[in-house]
């Protein structure tokens, strides 16, 4: 006979298996037969009924590979419906019970996603007193795949009128695929019904508030027992840093005893709270930690977001029956005012053409808002993310290794109803001293190839510059936006985690987009990111203006002359300073008060017309976690070194700091205010002018060698395609020689 696994008070996150807290913890009454499929009756699991081809009953029973013993559920889901429905065990209709189970995904195909399977999850079914159904619930697990076997549980309450359930596990496959579901040590029990903690162990109670509101609120959480280990509430969806999310709700997790460090954080804009409590066997130690606001951005018409979180595209599942709603609730929690989350095409479409009711309805509140948007995974010309797309574009969004649409046809049809497009990653894998010879490798995609030729042609994408990634990348991405900049072009600047939740790497929001929207409407936000009304962050808050215009805005003088550059920043873990940027050169920096603060306003000359940015640097939080963690194998490298040549002197020094959240320093960067002279445009940097062209013959070169492009698994495109994409490289390129041309006359 196995152990039987049941909830626990506790998961140990770091060092501690989840079979040694099993071990360590007390158990709960399993409502369930046989959880562990080990015990026999009729050639299968005693207690479970199976449903599906007879022919394929016995696979689905195997007697190796299990989570903990030897025999566990399995459907490799080929094209048949299949479950194993336990006999109805009794409920109290209306209270609310905790099912628990640990289940294996794997495969290539996304299976679990909507398009290829009905659910593959479980299903309970709910009876009244004389034996009629009464009520399902269901979860579905979307995840194509987990690195070993991972806990997944869901909560939910018996319609009133149930007195007993039944619970199936279940896979409803409707294409032939590779994929297999694997289910073992199924747990039901009612959440009064509460373990007890581990002997000799004490109990960490805690309520979070909010802004002075005594309901529970949301706020990351961090418990560092005095065992040094970070521990997490079994009803939590803890992160690989040993982070955790209280979600409206109180928490309650088991510790050793002696004293232990609570950290309690609710984005950038709330004070982080801090305390040491002693924790005693036996006993319980209660905290009621109160957040309190420090600085209002939404004051000043600025709200901070993430448009790029998802779900499920890639394996590594930590937390395999997550749900986009989830995603909002703790993209709340990290103090986010908007997330834009990024699902498949199909759900964008349901959202777009339907709105809410949308099948995980966004969620919104007076500070929250939450949307279903889309990555456009254009692999050739460059992946790009929404923020507002409420129009289907007339060809369809670009997605995977396709040459037609191109992203300048989807945010030319976004533009209208206030839809704006941002070029995600823009430079993931390139090399910071080859971006020409990137852009010319046929081979190399995902990157952001098309960013020059939309801006060329009239359209106003945002540039992705801030991103948890690894990459020693980010003072060539300064450099090539500068030069964009001293163009002529207009781009705002945009930030983002792409994170995948369910892996449990990457916080929403660690590094995040504000937008000067005015208002908390997704119209707003669209049309603030088109204009470049924007700044990116990981940490510091910044408000800065000229002459009172803000990011995006344009100041005009009569004549040469200065304006008043008015600057602040600050941040929970401190800044260190701020350079004021003028034309892609630094034209003074700033330092912290005696209070920590940076605050100053420094008279700039601008004898032409140009642009002036803002961008800030800080330490590290020495506090806090990693805010993102890497998958096994993944190094830890990725510092961003001092600038080098030309880069160093338009950029100034960057500093020592890591691109990447989990190590990185802190960072923040405005986009630009825009200064008019005499009613001129600004001169085009002939240099600038010429590289871009030479990135439309780098582009052009890999449109011609890319072998498959016009022909691959997603389609064929005439010859009439190919010249479309090479007439609007070939006008880019004019329109850079052009302002080449301009640049070297005045």
């Amino acid at each position: 006979m196995k152990l039987r696994i049941s909830p626990l008070v506790v998961l140990c996150l770091a060092g501690m298996t989840s079979a040694q807290a099993g071990r360590e913890a007390s158990t709960v009454t399993n409502l369930l037969p046989n959880p562990g499929f080990e015990e026999a009756a009729d050639a299968g699991p005693a207690g479970w009924t199976y449903d599906g081809p007879a022919a394929r009953r016995a696979e689905t029973w195997p007697d190796s590979g299990a989570h903990g013993g030897t025999r566990s559920i399995r459907f490799a889901a080929k094209t048949d419906h299949q479950r194993w429905e336990s006999d109805l065990v009794p409920v109290r209709g209306g209270e609310p019970y905790r099912l628990e189970w640990w289940t294996e995904l794997s495969g290539t195909i996304p299976w679990h996603w909507t398009t290829h399977t009905g659910l593959v999850g479980v299903r309970v079914t709910f009876y009244d007193v004389a034996g009629d159904r009464c009520g399902v619930f269901e979860r579905r697990m979307r995840s194509i795949g987990t690195t070993d076997w991972a806990k997944a549980w869901v909560r939910f309450a018996p319609p009133a009128e149930a007195t007993s359930c039944a619970v199936a596990l279940v896979c409803e496959a409707d294409i032939e695929t590779d994929g297999v579901a694997s289910f073992d040590d199924v747990s039901l029990a009612p959440i009064a019904d509460r373990p007890a903690a581990p002997e000799g162990w004490g109990v960490l109670r805690g309520v979070i508030h909010v802004d002075g509101s005594d309901a529970p609120g949301d706020a990351r959480v961090v418990v560092t027992a005095a065992d040094g280990k970070r521990y997490a509430p079994a009803e939590s969806y803890p992160f690989l840093d040993g982070t955790f999310h209280a979600l409206a709700e109180p928490f309650e997790v088991a510790l050793p005893p002696g004293p232990a460090t609570v950290v309690v954080v609710h984005g950038f804009e709330y004070g982080v709270w801090r305390d040491t409590v002693d924790i005693r066997a036996g006993q319980a130690t209660e905290i009621a930690p109160r957040l309190v606001r420090r600085w209002s951005m939404p004051a000043a018409g600025w709200y901070g977001g993430d448009a790029h979180v998802h779900l499920f595209f890639h394996r590594f599942s930590v937390h395999p029956q997550m749900v986009p709603a989830t995603v909002m609730d703790i993209g709340r929690a990290e103090g986010l005012q908007w997330l834009s989350f990024k699902g498949e095409e199909k759900e964008a479409r349901e959202f777009i053409e339907h709105g809410t009711p949308w099948r995980f309805p966004p969620t919104r509140s007076p500070e929250f808002i939450g949307e279903a948007g889309i990555e456009a995974v254009g692999d050739f010309h460059g992946h790009t993310y929404t923020v507002n797309a409420r129009a289907i574009p007339s060809d369809g969004f670009p997605m995977k290794l396709i040459p037609w649409p191109m992203n300048f046809d989807m945010a030319r049809d976004l533009a209208p109803r206030n839809g704006a497009i941002v070029y995600a990653h823009p430079y993931g894998g390139l090399q910071p001293d080859s971006v020409i010879a990137g852009m010319a490798n046929p081979e190399l995609l995902l990157i952001g190839r098309e960013w020059p030729v939309d801006l060329a042609l009239g359209q106003t994408p945002c540039f992705d510059l801030l991103r948890p990634e690894s990459r020693n990348i980010l003072g060539a991405e300064l450099q090539d936006y500068y030069r964009m900049l001293n163009v002529g072009f207009r781009s705002g600047l945009s930030a983002c985690t792409d994170a995948y939740v369910d892996q449990a790497r990457t916080l929403p929001g660690a590094a995040r987009t504000y937008a000067h929207a005015g208002e908390l409407t997704w119209d707003a936000l669209g049309a603030a990111h088109r204009r470049g009304a924007t700044f990116v962050t990981n940490g510091p808050l910044v408000w800065f203006s000229v002459n009172g215009a803000q990011p995006g805005d344009d100041v005009s003088l009569a004549r040469g002359g200065k304006v008043d550059v008015a600057l602040r920043a600050v941040s929970n873990w401190g800044v260190i300073r701020a350079e004021i940027i003028v034309n892609g050169d630094v034209a003074g920096t700033v330092m912290p008060r005696a209070d920590g603060e940076i605050r100053d306003t420094v008279s700039v000359t601008m004898p032409a017309s140009g642009w002036i940015a803002l961008r800030v640097f800080g330490p590290r939080p020495s506090d806090m976690p990693s805010r993102r963690r890497p998958r096994a194998g993944q190094g830890e490298s990725g510092q961003l070194g001092q600038n080098q040549g030309r880069a160093a002197q338009r950029q100034g020094q960057t500093g020592q700091f890591a691109q990447r959240q989990g190590e990185s320093g802190q960072f923040a960067h405005t986009s630009p205010v825009y200064v008019m002279v005499g009613g001129r445009p600004i001169r085009p940097d002939p240099d600038a002018a010429r590289y871009f062209a030479s990135w439309m013959d780098a582009y052009r070169t890999a449109v011609l060698t890319r072998a498959d492009l016009f022909h691959n698994p997603n389609g064929t495109w005439s010859d009439e395609v190919k010249q479309q994409i090479l007439d609007r490289i070939a006008r880019a390129k004019a329109v850079y020689e052009q302002k080449a041309r301009e640049g070297a006359r005045r």
